[in-house]
Order: structure tokens, then sequence, then C-alpha cells
């Protein structure tokens, strides 16, 4: 093999190489979108392209029991979390999970979204947990709504910590969904934006009121 072509294949291959690395840094970095109310917001590309996957980071004023108890409560969770007008258990599997059934509300003329997810605690070493949510692959029958819209939830994730000076939480919260059907991609991600601001600002003031009426 000559050595003209044996340099054409050596810059091929680290072209190649270079381009798949610049593409999972794209995907794994994440971007500061906002810093508001002491919670940092990031955004990244789904590994597909297309739709943003969410971060968020901050923390609230209740230890990690307060906090695992709210987000638990799923009959009181619509009272607070943003968008979501409605969950419940639809199968509980144990030590696998809680299979749920979720529904967002969307304002007319679109169709309302819902998710059919398992529901997973895992209680970590320090005394906080990771929380746990994901679609599942092959949702039963009679789980599904003609009248709305099944989307996929890729992951969705919650973990809680003790924060350094014991007197709070700290959490770090992702989640990268599809509504699926025929939203704008510009308008899904713009919306993303400010998701984890909301998720954090609905939490704290839920906190407070459980305090505040003393169920904490």
């Amino acid at each position: 093999m000559s050595l003209l072509k044996n340099m054409m294949i050596s810059a091929s291959i680290l072209t190649l190489f270079t381009s798949s690395l610049a593409a999972k840094t794209v995907v794994d970095t994440w971007e500061l979108v906002s810093d508001e109310d002491d919670v940092a917001s990031y955004i990244k590309p789904n590994s597909e392209g297309g739709l943003v996957s969410i971060r968020g980071i901050g923390t609230v004023s209740a230890t990690t029991q307060q906090t695992l108890k709210v987000l638990q409560n799923l009959e009181e969770t619509p009272q607070w979390s943003p968008y979501l007008s409605e969950i419940r258990v639809l199968e509980d599997r144990g030590n696998a999970g809680l299979v749920t059934y979720i529904r967002m509300a969307a304002p007319w003329p679109v169709s309302d979204r819902y998710f059919i997810t398992i529901r997973t605690v895992e209680q970590l070493a320090d005394g906080g947990f990771l929380l746990r949510q994901k679609s599942v692959e092959h949702p039963r029958a009679h789980w599904l709504h003609d009248d709305q819209i099944l989307g996929t939830m890729n992951y969705s994730s919650i973990q809680v910590n003790p924060s350094s000076d014991g007197q709070g939480s700290k959490i770090v919260m992702e989640s990268s969904s599809d509504p699926k059907g025929d939203i704008p991609q510009a308008i899904i991600n713009r919306s993303q934006r400010s998701a984890a601001l909301d998720f954090f600002r609905g939490l704290r003031q839920q906190i407070r009121k459980k305090i505040a009426q003393g169920s904490l």
C-alpha cells in the first residue's frame, strides 16, 4: 500500500474519531439557561437531537425524609407540580416499583398527554434517596386512553441528599421526555427552559404548606 494511501486512511480515521468526540461533547454538555431563586436550570439536546433534556439543581428547607414524604404523596402532587393534572397508581410491583398513570394538562385545542411509567425509590448511604421514573416498555391495553396522546418518558430522576449544613436537602432533578403528537419541537423546548425552576418553586411551596400544617 502506498504512503499516500496510508496517509489518506489515517486522515479518515482521525476525522471520524474527532467527529465522534465532538458529537459526544455536545450531547454530554449541559447549557445553563437560568440561575434564579437559587435554582440552576440546564438543558441539553437528547442523544438523537431535536427535543432537549432538562436538569435542575437547588435546595429545599426540609430533611430528606420530609422531602420524600412530599414527593411520595401522589394524591397531592397535582396541587403543586407544574402542568400535572392527575397521577395514580395502576399496579404495585413491590420491590420493582409502582406503575403509574400521569396526565399532563394541555391548553385547548391541544390534546392532553399521558405517560405510563414505572416509579422506583432507592435509599442512599448518606440518608438521601434517588427517585426514578421511565415509561413502561409495553403498556397494557386497559391502561390506554383514546382521548389523550401517549407520550414517552425516556427517564426522570430526582436525587435528594442532605445539604452540607444539615439544615435542608440538595436536589438534582433530570428529565427527558417526548410528548409525541404534532406540537412543534421549538415550542416544547421553549417550555422546557423553565420547567426545572417551576418544579422547585412548586415543591418548596408545598413543603412550606405541609410544615405549617404540622404534617411533616
